[in-house]
Parts: C-alpha cells; structure tokens; sequence
C-alpha cells in the first residue's frame, strides 16, 4: 500500500472554500452510484451459487489451491454449469474485485459504500452463520443498523503486528476474498449464542508510541492467545452514532463484535486479547463497564517523546476530522485545522492522559498503569501477571525472542529511540506538553507509584 499524506497551512479564504463532509460524502455517494449495477442479473445468480456452497461448507480443493482471481474464477464457473447454474467468469471476477474494493473503502472515515458494490454472501438466520474460522473484516453501520462482513481466515493466528496487516494477508487468497459472510448484528447476536467466543483476557489501552504493540505481540507469541491488534471493525462499533442511537444498542453492537473477533481459529486458543486504539481511552469508562471482568492495562508515555513520534508520522487520531471521537471537549474541526500540529496533537494526547485519570480516580476496578520507561521491566513483573498470563513450556522463550525485534517491524532488532526523540524535541514541542499533557501525565505516573517525570 502506498499512503500519500498532506500537511500544509491553509488560510481562512482556502478553509471557506471546502465543501463540508456531509456535501463531500453526498458527491461522492452521487458518484458511486452513477456507477451502477452492472451484470446484475448473472452476480445474482452467482452469488446464489456461493451462498449454497457456503451453507453446505462444501468447497473444492481448488478453489482454495487457486492462486489467482482469475484461476480461481474459471474453477467456480466451471462447478457451477455442471450443478445447473448460468453465470460467466466475468461474474465471479466481479464478485471478487468488489470484496477488495470494499475493504479499502470500509477502512476510510466517512466513506460511503457503493451499492453496486454491496454484493456478498448474506446469512440471514443464525443457523446459517459461521464464525469458527472466520475473522469479522468490515462493520457497516446504517443508521441503527449494523451489518457485519466477515472473511474465511481458517487455522490461521493472527500474527501480524496489527489485525489490518493480518486481514490483508488473508484476502490474498483468491478464494477469501469471493467466499464471504455478510450478516446483520441481530443475526450475528443470535449465532453467538450458540458459538460464544473465547473468554476475554484482557485490554490494553495506550497514549500511542508507547510499546502497546510490543505487549500486544508478546501475548501472540503464545498459541493460548489470540490477540487482537487495533481491529478497525470494532473500531465502527465503538465509534458507531450519533444519537438515536443509544448506549445501549451501541454496546450489544460491541459485545457482539467482540465475540465474533475472539471465535478461536486453533485448538490451543484459550483466550481473546484486545489491543484497542489509542483514542478509545477516551471510552475507557464505556468499555469497561461492559466487561468488568476483564482485566485492563493503560501504557503511557513521556509526551515530548510521542509528540514527536507524531510529528515524523502521525496517526488517523492525530488528523483532524479523521477521528472525530478524538476532539478535546470544546474543540472544532476549525479550531484543530488552524493551530500548531503540536499543540493539536498535545491536546488530543492530555485528552487521553484525563480520561484514564478520572476513570481511575473513580474505580481503578480491574486496572493497570504502566509506563514506558520501565516497561520492559514491569512487562514480565507487572505487566503480564495482571492479564492473568502464566508461559507454559517454551512460551517464556518465544516472548523473550519478540523483545528482541522491533514490535511494529519484527524483521529489524529492537533499538531504543528515546534519546534520539529527547534531542529531536524543540521548544515548541516541549511547552506544548507541559502546557496540555504533563499534568494529567504526572498524576498517572503517581497513580501509578512512579516519581515525576523530568521535564527540560
């Protein structure tokens, strides 16, 4: 993938002049649509086709050995015409390509998703749901409705550093791609009733930059674990609104997601572990009122240092617009866009720091504050114990070997960046955290039994 980024100043005659969301989201749903259907009548009785096969789970081995979409095409037509049924390769091809294109655009904020590019395997009763071995890919929410897509992952673990890269590599796979489930939450709710998930182990909430992807790998490296790294389907679910739509139904939507995210793809799973994002500290008092059991860990870090991870690239939370959830109280898309980058970004990070603070003060519950300067002590000491983990035979070797590889690029070795960050830090960067982070920071880093951090 390649990502092209944009960070420029722009003056109050250029921001006039943009169209706002919804009028932007409008034009390009008018766009989309124009599109049209296209070979409506054959998909549909392809897509009739796949839906038999994936209720009788009878796949031929070469749909799943097809190594291209093309190949894999062929095959499906092919079987196809001999049970009776009349659609061309160009039909399976189509289903295929709109599985991609579906995905990507479900992974952008705000995009509205084509109608002629809804096609899909649709469950429509609980009996017909599969979730062993299928891995929720996309979360659409309409209104007060959310529809769930899920593709065929199999005994696969999800090993990558984040749950995306691991969906990315599954829709490689031909066969993936074209033979997914599309199913309503009230449906799914159902089929969870007969195939609950594994229980939840725990939650990592993070500030960003701060060694959550290294705790979220080493809990990988085991076959007991299956971990779940920033899922953008649950995601949707927690960032789903506005209102009419409650905190109730917004939390069966969550628990409902959960549970289809933690269905176990390996007989030696035991249980589920959620990495989430960064911006859901922010719902941490959400969150944890809907799994009170389950144990949560907070990773913080000094904010000159994150800051400045931010600035070289900066994460969805640190765009303004792009994760709305994320404003400071008060804060408008105007407001964000026109001040420094550095004192947005601090601003978003001291947002963080105060809802985990005032959730703690509450009710700590089930809660854990760890910081980055002694995570790799606190990881085996802390860390780990608090989430219940306890290495069997070779896991302890397994998770030792992970520390030594950078965690977000496990083909580089571990090196540490906080000097490097501490002199890369400017005046600007520091008096924004001092002014707009430090105070919850430091209060946490009490809470936490830690001495002040020092500041320049």
């Amino acid at each position: 993938r390649v990502h092209l980024v944009l960070d420029c100043t722009v003056d109050d005659d250029f921001c006039s002049r943009l169209p706002t969301a919804d009028e932007s989201r409008k034009q390009l749903r008018t766009i989309l649509e124009a599109q049209g259907p296209g070979q409506e009548t054959t998909q549909l009785r392809c897509e009739g086709f796949l839906l038999q096969v994936l209720n009788s789970d009878d796949w031929p081995s070469e749909w799943a050995d097809a190594e291209d979409p093309f190949s894999l095409a062929i095959a499906v037509q092919a079987e196809g015409a001999r049970r009776g049924h009349d659609f061309a390769v160009e039909d399976v091809l189509a289903l295929h390509k709109s599985a991609k294109r579906r995905w990507i655009e479900g992974r952008l904020v705000g995009m509205p998703v084509a109608k002629a590019v809804r096609a899909s395997i649709t469950s429509t009763t609980a009996d017909t749901v599969r979730l062993r071995g299928w891995t929720p890919m996309l979360a659409e929410v309409d209104g007060c409705e959310l529809t769930v897509e899920l593709c065929r992952t199999g005994e696969g673990a999800l090993l990558e550093p984040f749950f995306e890269d691991s969906v990315a590599t599954a829709l490689r796979r031909p066969a993936v791609a074209l033979l997914r489930q599309r199913v309503a939450e009230p449906v799914l709710a159902q089929a969870l009733v007969r195939q609950p998930g594994l229980p939840l182990g725990g939650l990592v909430f993070h500030l960003s930059r701060c060694g959550s992807t290294l705790v979220s790998q080493v809990l990988a490296s085991s076959a007991r674990h299956r971990v779940l790294s920033e899922p953008a389907p649950l995601d949707a679910v927690l960032n789903a609104g506005p209102p009419p739509l409650g905190c109730g139904t917004r939390g069966a939507w969550v628990r409902s997601m959960v549970g289809a995210l933690s269905q176990p793809a390996r007989a030696s799973e035991e249980r589920s572990f959620i990495k989430l994002d960064s911006w859901h500290a922010l719902q941490i008092d959400f969150v944890c009122m809907l799994f009170p059991e389950a144990p949560w860990v907070f990773l913080m870090r000094d904010p000159v240092e994150v800051i400045v991870s931010q600035l070289r690239h900066a994460g969805a939370q640190m765009v303004p617009g792009m994760v709305v959830r994320t404003f400071p109280p008060g804060m408008t898309l105007a407001d964000a866009v026109q001040m420094p980058r550095e004192v947005y970004f601090a601003r978003v990070l001291g947002a963080l720091c105060e809802a985990v603070l005032q959730h703690w003060d509450r009710d700590p519950g089930r809660g854990l504050l760890v910081d980055y300067s002694t995570l790799r002590d606190d990881l085996d000491a802390r860390c780990l114990p608090h989430l219940g983990v306890d290495w069997c035979d070779g896991e302890r070797e397994a998770a030792a070997a992970v520390r030594l590889r950078n965690a977000k690029r496990p083909e580089m070795p571990y090196e540490s960046d906080v000097v490097a960050k501490q002199a890369e830090a400017g005046d600007a960067v520091r008096e924004a955290a001092r002014r707009w982070v430090m105070p919850a920071y430091q209060a946490l880093r009490e809470r936490a039994g830690l001495p002040p951090a020092q500041t320049a």
